[in-house]
C-alpha cells in the first residue's frame, strides 16, 4: 500500500526535530515499491555507547523516528512492517516519537502531543517483539558456545580459520561478546570456562590449532601518566598486587582474551617474527636476551650474556662489538620451548586457567616446585636451536646490535640487513636517553619500526632518578620527530590490548624490568608471545635471497645467511649469485638449506635461512650481494635517485659529497652527483643522485636508504635506479659539479685537444647567472680553487691556478680514494672549462704545487707533460696531456 500523506507539509517541521533527524538517521523511499530503509545508524550506534546518557538517547531517537516518519509521509505501519527485521541498537521512547509524529501531522501541538499515547503500528515497531531481536542474537551466541550443534562448531571454525588466516597463523578471540559490536553475551565463571572448551574442542578437532586464555577482560583502564606508573610499581613493591582486577570484572558478564594458534605440520611453514634489539651501551641487551632465552635470572655480574658473546675481546669487555642473533620459541599454547619453568617470568593472574597440553596442573605445580629450590644459576637453557625450531609454533630472532658510538656502523647494517619487523630500544634507567639510545631510534623510526621500549636496572635506580629518566623518555616519544602515544605495560590485560593495537607505528608500549629480580619480565615476555605477524612476504614473486654472512663448512662446502624477501626456494634450484666487482651475476645452484639449523626441503618468503651453494668459492662472496630468479633478469646499477630528507648537517651539502649508505644489505661509500637545488642543509628534502663509488649493487626502487658521514645522518627512499648505458638527465649543472667528470672515466681520460667535450650549457636561449662560461679568466679561477678547498685540499696532486686549465690526466700524490677521485673531477672540471671557452693553445707548462698526501701517480692519457708536486708525506708525480691549455699563464717559469 502506498504510504498516506498526513496534514502538515515538511517544511512545517520544527528545527529541533529537524536538526535531529539529519545528524542521527536518514529515511528514503522507493517510488513504486513504497520500501522503506534506514540508509545510516551510525548516529544511534554512538549514541548507544554513551551509557550514562540513555534516557536522553530514547526520547531522542524516539523523537527522530516519529518526526522522520510524518515528515517523509510514511505511514506508521509500513514503517514498522519494512523495520522488523532490523535489530534495534538503542531504546527508543514510544511517548517521545508518538509525540514528534503528532506535532508533523498537525493532529495536535507539542504540549497536547505529549499525552497522545502511541498508535497501534508505533507500538508494533517498538514493542519487545522487536527490540528482542538482540536478545535472540545474544541467546543464539550463547547456545553456539554452552551446546553448540555440529552446525554451530562448523561456523565458529569457519569464523576462527578466516582470522588465522588473516593473522598468519593466530590470532587473539575475544570471547564473552558478540563478534561485531562486542555486546556481552552475559556468561558466569562456569558458562565461561564451558565456552572456553568449546572453543579449545573446535581450534584442535577443526583447525588443529590450540586454544589458551590469556586474561580476563574488564572494564579496568590502566591510567597512562607517569605518577601512575610509579605508584603501581610502589605498591608492587611494598606487596601488594600490580595485577589484581578481579575486582572490576562484573561476575554475571564474564569476558576474556583467547589465543587460538595453529601449530604448524612442517618446519617450513613455522612463523618467525625477527626484533632489533639497540640502545646505548652498558644499558642491558645482551644480558636482557640471556634471560629471555634461558628463562633464567641474572645474577648481577653479567653472567646471563655471557652465551651470546662471541669474541675474547667482548668475554673480557661485557660489551658487544658484532651484531649477535639468539631465538626464543613458543609453542601452540604460548608456552616458552626449550626453557625450564620458572616462576619469576611466568604470567601470573588469569582468572580461569587453561588446560595445560602435554601435561597437567599438577606437572606445572612440581615444575615450580622443584625449581623453587634451585638458584637463578641452575636454570640455564639446554635446547639446541634446531630442538626449539622443531616444537616451536611460533619463533622470534633476537637480534643484539652494539651499543657503543665505535661500532655504530655494524649496528646500522644490522638493523638494515637483517629485515627486523619490530624494534626494542633498552634505556637504562640509572642513565637516561643518552647516546646511542637516540641514534638507534632514529634508525628505527627511518626504517618505520614499531619500537617498544625496555626501561632496565630498575631494581638498583633511586626513585628520583627513575622518574627523571622516565619524564626525559616520555619527552623525546611526544616530540614532534617521534609522535609516539607512549603506554606502560603493567597487567596482563594491559599485554593483551597493547599487543592487539601494536598493529600501530604511533604505539609505544613501556616496559619497567628487572634482570635481576624479575621485575617486568612476564609482562615483557608475554608480550613477546603475542607479537602480530605484520611484514607481508609474496611466494608468488620471483625469488629475492639478501646475503648477510657467508661461511665455508668442512664437508658441505660455502654458505651464505640471510633473509628471503620474495618467492620460494627448493633444493636443487639454480639461481643467480651477484653482482660482481663487474656487476655480473653467475648461475649457482643450491644444494641445502637450513633453518635455525634444520634442514628443510623449501624456503618461503618471510623467513632467516642458510643455503649450500655449489661450484662457489667463498673468496667470490660479500655482504650485500644477492640471489634472484633466473627470470627476473637482474641489473647492477652504478647510480640511482631516491627522495632524501637531511636530518642533520653542520653546514651545506654540495655535488660531490661522499657519505656511507646502507640500503637493505647493501653497504657502500657513495658520491652526490646531482640534486634538483643547489645546496642541502639540515632538515631539506630534495632529489638526489647517487653513485656508487667502489662497485655496482642490485636495489630495488622502494627500497628505504640511510647515508651518514660524521655527524651527518640523512634517510631516503629510491624513486629511480639507472641500467648501465641509459641516459641520464641532469638537474644541476651549477654547485660545482661537473657532468663530463661523472658520466664515464673513458670520456674524461681520451679528450684530445680537438674532440670538445659535451656542454652541460642549457638550450639556446636560456640564460643561467651561474653559469661558468659566463664568468671571467680570474673569477673562473677562484670559483675552482673554493671547490677543491671545500672538497679537502686534495693533497698532493699539485693543484695550481694553472691547473685547472689542463687537459684530464688523473690525479696523484696521494693514496687516498677520496683525494685520488679528487684530482680527476678537478681535471675533468678544468677540461670542461676549456671546451666551453678556449683559447690559444701553447706548450703545456710544468707546475709546482704544494699539498698534503703521499706519493701516488696518474694513468699517462695522450700528451708527454708531466706536472709535478711535493707533498707533506713524500713527493708524487702526475702524468696527464694538455687538450686545449691555456696560453702561458702570469708568473710561470718554463
Amino acid at each position: 500500500m502506498a504510504p498516506k500523506r498526513r496534514g502538515q507539509p515538511a517544511s512545517s517541521a520544527s528545527p529541533a526535530t529537524a536538526s535531529t533527524a539529519s545528524s542521527t538517521t536518514t529515511m528514503t523511499t522507493t517510488t513504486a515499491a513504497t520500501t522503506t530503509t534506514i540508509a545510516t545508524r551510525s548516529g544511534q550506534l554512538d549514541l548507544n555507547a554513551a551509557a550514562p546518557a540513555t534516557c536522553a538517547t530514547s526520547a531522542a531517537i524516539g523523537g527522530c523516528v516519529g518526526g522522520m516518519a510524518a515528515e517523509l509521509g510514511i505511514d506508521l505501519g509500513d514503517l514498522a512492517a519494512s523495520l522488523t527485521h532490523l535489530p534495534p541498537v538503542v531504546a527508543v521512547d514510544t511517548a517521545s516519537a508518538a509525540a514528534a509524529a503528532a506535532v508533523h501531522a498537525g493532529s495536535a501541538d507539542a504540549t497536547t502531543a505529549a499525552a497522545v499515547g502511541p498508535d497501534a503500528a508505533f507500538a508494533d515497531l517498538f514493542s519487545p517483539q522487536v527490540t528482542s531481536s538482540l536478545e535472540s542474537r545474544v541467546a543464539a551466541a550463547r547456545a553456539r558456545f554452552l551446546t553448540p550443534s555440529p552446525a554451530d562448531e562448523l561456523a565458529l571454525a569457519d569464523a576462527l580459520r578466516t582470522r588465522i588466516d588473516k593473522g598468519r597463523g593466530e590470532t587473539i578471540y575475544e570471547l564473552g561478546g558478540l563478534d561485531d559490536d562486542g555486546t556481552s553475551l552475559g556468561f558466569t565463571e562456569a558458562e565461561l570456562t564451558t565456552a572456553l572448551a568449546t572453543i579449545e574442542r573446535v581450534a584442535a578437532k577443526h583447525l588443529g590449532a590450540h586454544a589458551t586464555y590469556l586474561s580476563d577482560k574488564t572494564n579496568h583502564t590502566t591510567v597512562q601518566t607517569l605518577e601512575a606508573a610509579l605508584a603501581t610499581r610502589a605498591a608492587a613493591a611494598a606487596g601488594a598486587s600490580a595485577t589484581a582486577t578481579a575486582s572490576t570484572a562484573d561476575p554475571k558478564n564474564r569476558a576474556g582474551y583467547v589465543l587460538v594458534r595453529r601449530m604448524p605440520t612442517k618446519l617450513d611453514d613455522l612463523m618467525e617474527v625477527r626484533v632489533a634489539v639497540g640502545g646505548n651501551v652498558d644499558s642491558g641487551k645482551s644480558s636482557l636476551l640471556g634471560v629471555l632465552t634461558k628463562n633464567a635470572l641474572d645474577n648481577g655480574r653479567g653472567k646471563a650474556r655471557v652465551a651470546l658473546l662471541k669474541h675474547a675481546h667482548e668475554l673480557s669487555t661485557g660489551r658487544t662489538s658484532s651484531v649477535g642473533l639468539e631465538c626464543m620459541g613458543f609453542d601452540a599454547t604460548g608456552r616458552q620451548v626449550g626453557v625450564s619453568f620458572n616462576a619469576a617470568t611466568e604470567v601470573v593472574g588469569a582468572t580461569v586457567k587453561p588446560p595445560v597440553f602435554g601435561g597437567s596442573a599438577d606437572d606445572v605445580a612440581g615444575e615450580a616446585s622443584a625449581s623453587a629450590a634451585a638458584t637463578r644459576a641452575d636454570l640455564p637453557r639446554t635446547a639446541a636451536w634446531d630442538e626449539i625450531a622443531q616444537k616451536s609454533a611460533k619463533m622470534l630472532s633476537l637480534i643484539d646490535l652494539a651499543g657503543h658510538e665505535r661500532y655504530l656502523k655494524s649496528a646500522m647494517y644490522g638493523m638494515c640487513g637483517a629485515a627486523p619487523d619490530f624494534g626494542i630500544l633498552m634505556v637504562g634507567s640509572n642513565m637516561g636517553v643518552i647516546g646511542m639510545t637516540k641514534e638507534h631510534l632514529g634508525l628505527s623510526l627511518a626504517l618505520n619500526l614499531p619500537v617498544m621500549v625496555v626501561v632496565s636496572k630498575v631494581d638498583m635506580c633511586p626513585a628520583n632518578v627513575l622518574e627523571a629518566t622516565l619524564k626525559q623518555l616520555l619527552k623525546i616519544l611526544k616530540s614532534p620527530g617521534c609522535r609516539k602515544i607512549p603506554m606502560f605495560v603493567r597487567t596482563p590485560e594491559d599485554v593483551v590490548r597493547v599487543s592487539c593495537s601494536f598493529v600501530s607505528d604511533r604505539i609505544c608500549p613501556i616496559f619497567l624490568v628487572s634482570n635481576v629480580t624479575g621485575e617486568g619480565l612476564p609482562q615483557l615476555r608475554q608480550f613477546l608471545n603475542l607479537l602480530p605477524m605484520m611484514s607481508t612476504y609474496d611466494t608468488s614473486l620471483p625469488v629475492e635471497y639478501q646475503i648477510t654472512e657467508n661461511f665455508s663448512v668442512p664437508g658441505v662446502g660455502t654458505v651464505v645467511s640471510g633473509t628471503l624477501l620474495s618467492g620460494m626456494v627448493h633444493v636443487g634450484d639454480t639461481l643467480l649469485l651477484g653482482p660482481d666487482s663487474l656487476g655480473h651475476f653467475t648461475p649457482t645452484q643450491v644444494k641445502g638449506i637450513h633453518m635455525k639449523r634444520v634442514p628443510v626441503p623449501v624456503a618461503h618468503a618471510g623467513h632467516s635461512v642458510s643455503f649450500a651453494l655449489k661450484r662457489v668459492k667463498r673468496a667470490q662472496l660479500r655482504k650485500g650481494m644477492v640471489l634472484v630468479s633466473r627470470d627476473a633478469d637482474p641489473v647492477a646499477c652504478r647510480e640511482f635517485e631516491a627522495e632524501c630528507l637531511v636530518l642533520f648537517h653542520s653546514t651545506t651539502i654540495n655535488q660531490r659529497y661522499q657519505a656511507m649508505l646502507h640500503c637493505g644489505n647493501v653497504r657502500q661509500t657513495v658520491s652526490l652527483v646531482d640534486m634538483d637545488r643547489n645546496v642541502l642543509r639540515s632538515g631539506d628534502r630534495a632529489l638526489v643522485r647517487f653513485k656508487f663509488m667502489q662497485r655496482p649493487e642490485y636495489i630495488r626502487v622502494g627500497t628505504r636508504v640511510l647515508f651518514r658521514e660524521g655527524r651527518t645522518k640523512g634517510i631516503g627512499k629510491i624513486t629511480q635506479v639507472y641500467k648501465p648505458g641509459q641516459v641520464i638527465p641532469w638537474y644541476n649543472t651549477t654547485g660545482g659539479a661537473s657532468p663530463q667528470a661523472t658520466s664515464t672515466t673513458a670520456a674524461a681520460g681520451a679528450g684530445a685537444a680537438s674532440a670538445p667535450l659535451p656542454s652541460p650549457l642549457p638550450a639556446a636561449g636560456a640564460t643561467d647567472p651561474d653559469d661558468e662560461s659566463l664568468l671571467g679568466p680570474k673569477e673562473l679561477r677562484k670559483l675552482k680553487a673554493a671547490q677543491l678547498h671545500n672538497h679537502g685540499k686534495a693533497g698532493g696532486s699539485g693543484v695550481t691556478e694553472q691547473q685547472h686549465h689542463a687537459a684530464p690526466g688523473g690525479a696523484g700524490g696521494t693514496a687516498g680514494r677520496r683525494r685520488s677521485s679528487a684530482g680527476l673531477a678537478t681535471a675533468a672540471a678544468a677540461a670542461a672549462a676549456a671546451a666551453v671557452a678556449p683559447r690559444q693553445t701553447s706548450a703545456a707548462p710544468v707546475a709546482k704545487g704544494k699539498g698534503r698526501g703521499g706519493a701516488g701517480a696518474g694513468a699517462p692519457a695522450s700528451a708527454p707533460p708531466t706536472t709535478t708536486g711535493g707533498g707533506d708525506g713524500g713527493g708524487g708525480k702526475v702524468k696527464g696531456g694538455s687538450a686545449a691549455a691555456s696560453a702561458k699563464p702570469r708568473g710561470l717559469k718554463a
